[in-house]
C-alpha cells in the first residue's frame, strides 16, 4: 500500500454487511441501522430481521447527511416533521456537548441544555433530573448564575419562536437554530441551508441522539473515519446509555475491519518491537504529533501486524509470542488497545512495536 494513501471502506465487501446484521440481531429493539458514506452518499443498511421501512431507514441516511456533511451542497431532506416533538436531543462537538430536554408540551416548552462534554446518558439524566424539580425550585435554581456555571447548566428558559437557543454563543450559530427547530415552534429549515448560511458550522459534530414520541435515533460518526456514520434506530425500550453503547460497539467493529483489511493489504512500517525504554518513549513522542484522525499514521508508526509475532508451539517452548492478548494495554472485554497514543480496536493476535509484558 502506498503510504500516501488514506484507509477507505470497501463497502462492496461482506464483512461491513455482516457486522450490520450482528447489531441488528444482537440488540433488542433496534429496528434498523446503517453504515453511511456521506462524502458518496453510499450506505449498507442491515438486512437482518430489520423492522424499520425502507423509507423511514431513508429518511434517517438523508437527516445523517445533511447533520454531519462536509460540503456545502443541497440535499433531499426537506421534511424534518419527523424530528418534531423532540423530548431530548444530545449534540457533541469536539470541545463540547450540548444535552436538551424539553419540559412541559410543545409548541412551547420549557428546555434544560446542559453544555458540558460528558457522555450521553450521564448528559441527558442530569438535565431530565434537573426538568424534573418543582417548578418553582426549578424557576429559582434556573435564576441563579452561580447554580448554572456550577453543573454547567447553559440554558433554561421558554422557547418561544427561536427561542432561548439564541443564547447560546458558545455552540456554531447553526446549532443554535437546530435547537430551536426541534424543541420550538420556529421552521426547521434544512441543515444543508444552515451550513451554507452560517459557513459550515456544523463540521465539528460528532454525534447525535434524537428522541422524540415514537422512536430513538443515534448517529455516531467514528474516530478516524471522519466521512462515515453509523445509525441506529430504536424504539423506545433502550436507554440513551444503551443505544451508545451499542452503537460504540458496532463503530469499533467497523474500525477494526478497516484496520484489518489496510494490515492486508500491507503498510509501511518497522514491525521490530522497541528495545528499550528510551526508544518506545520516541514511538510514543511520534504518536502524540500525528493528526487526530490518521489512522494510517498510527498504524504505520506503531509498527501494527495483523498476526502475532512468533507461535503457540513457540510458546510452549518456554519463548515469548508477542500478540495484543498478553499486552499490558489490551482491554479483553472491548478487543481494544488502551495506551492512550494508541486508541484502536485491536485482535487479540495483533501485534503492534509498543507490545509490553
Amino acid at each position: 500500500m502506498n503510504s500516501s494513501a488514506k484507509p477507505t471502506i470497501d463497502m462492496t465487501k461482506p464483512h461491513y454487511q455482516r457486522i450490520l446484521d450482528a447489531a441488528q440481531s444482537q440488540s433488542p429493539g433496534l429496528l434498523g441501522s446503517a453504515l453511511l458514506n456521506i462524502d458518496s452518499g453510499d450506505y449498507l443498511h442491515s438486512t437482518a430481521s430489520s423492522t424499520a421501512s425502507s423509507e423511514e431507514l431513508s429518511h434517517w441516511i438523508d437527516v445523517a447527511k445533511a447533520l454531519f456533511a462536509s460540503q456545502c451542497e443541497p440535499f433531499l431532506v426537506t421534511d424534518f416533521s419527523s424530528l418534531k416533538n423532540t423530548k431530548q436531543a444530545y449534540l457533541e462537538f469536539d470541545d463540547q456537548s450540548l444535552a436538551c430536554v424539553a419540559i412541559g408540551q410543545s409548541p412551547s416548552p420549557s428546555l434544560v441544555i446542559l453544555r458540558d462534554k460528558a457522555p450521553l446518558g450521564m448528559e441527558l439524566s442530569r438535565a431530565k433530573e434537573l426538568s424534573d424539580l418543582h417548578p418553582q425550585r426549578f424557576d429559582a435554581l434556573a435564576k441563579n448564575p452561580h447554580y448554572l456555571d456550577r453543573d454547567g447548566v447553559h440554558s433554561v428558559s421558554d422557547l418561544t419562536g427561536s427561542g432561548s437557543a439564541e443564547q447560546l454563543c458558545r455552540v456554531p450559530y447553526a446549532a443554535q437554530e437546530l435547537i430551536s427547530g426541534l424543541f420550538g415552534e420556529a421552521a426547521l429549515p434544512s441543515l444543508a441551508t444552515l451550513q451554507m448560511r452560517h459557513k459550515l458550522h456544523l463540521d465539528r459534530l460528532l454525534n447525535a441522539y434524537i428522541d422524540n414520541d415514537r422512536i430513538k435515533v443515534i448517529f455516531q460518526r467514528p474516530r478516524y473515519l471522519a466521512d462515515h456514520i453509523i445509525i441506529l434506530v430504536s424504539n423506545d425500550h433502550n436507554s440513551p446509555a444503551e443505544l451508545a453503547v451499542n452503537v460504540r460497539k458496532c463503530a469499533d467493529n467497523v474500525l477494526r475491519q478497516l484496520i484489518d483489511d489496510t494490515l492486508e493489504q500491507g503498510i509501511n512500517t518497522d514491525v521490530s518491537l522497541a528495545e528499550d525504554d528510551q526508544t518506545w518513549q520516541s514511538i510514543v513522542q511520534e504518536l502524540r504529533e500525528l493528526d487526530r484522525d490518521d489512522l494510517l499514521g498510527v498504524l504505520e508508526v506503531g509498527g501494527f501486524a495483523n498476526h502475532s509475532l512468533g507461535d503457540e508451539g513457540e510458546m510452549e517452548a518456554g519463548a515469548v509470542v508477542l500478540r495484543c492478548a498478553e499486552c499490558i494495554y489490551y482491554y479483553p472485554n472491548r478487543k481494544w488497545c488502551d495506551l492512550p497514543e494508541l486508541p484502536v480496536p485491536v485482535e487479540p493476535h495483533w501485534y503492534c512495536k509498543l507490545w509490553k509484558l
